[in-house]
């Protein structure tokens, strides 16, 4: 929450919903000890503000941008959630596009898995989950397959070198059906 512009009133809000009652002093000493914790995040925030207060937009590491006029708003309540949309696009849109990648590749994976036999389909992706179905036989092997393939799907297939500066660890679930949790 901190890491997406959350103020000492959102967060404060956010605690109110777990029975946690904090006053103003106590969120702005956790925010900024957080933030001394990770200070290379409040450097990655101010460079995001920064590129849309120049640029009028900011782009994900794959290159999608995204226009931010609210950064110029004369209202500031509107520039915050300016700069939290700065914020939070690339790390949003950055998933969104690992998660396509992902989504591209275990096509050929599900092709090869269905030429060798396996009754696999890929149904549908949830933020940055991508549900498949399979018989209940194979539900292992495609769960070590598709963890595999999130995690490697940014080593460059030529030089080895992975894209990512942070390990992506990817956890397959398997469920005997898909409900809403």
């Amino acid at each position: 929450m901190i890491v997406y512009g959350a103020s000492w009133k959102g967060l404060q809000a956010q605690l109110a919903l777990s029975g946690i009652f904090w006053d103003e002093t106590a969120c702005k000493d956790f925010i900024a000890r957080w933030f001394g914790l990770y200070p290379e995040v409040e450097d990655y925030l101010a460079l995001q503000e920064y590129r849309v207060r120049r640029y009028g937009f900011n782009w994900t590491p794959c290159g999608r941008p995204r226009l931010c006029p609210e950064i110029k708003s004369c209202h500031s309540y509107i520039r915050a959630a300016g700069a939290r949309q700065a914020g939070n696009h690339p790390i949003q849109g950055c998933n969104a596009e690992q998660t396509k990648l992902v989504m591209g590749e275990l096509e050929e994976v599900y092709e090869q898995m269905r030429a060798d036999g396996t009754d696999v389909e890929g149904l549908i992706p949830v933020h940055d989950q991508i549900i498949s179905e399979c018989d209940e036989d194979d539900a292992d092997l495609l769960g070590a397959i598709k963890s595999e393939v999130f995690q490697n799907v940014m080593v460059d297939k030529d030089t080895g070198e992975d894209l990512w500066r942070v390990k992506i660890k990817a956890d397959p679930e398997i469920m005997e059906r898909w409900v809403k949790g």
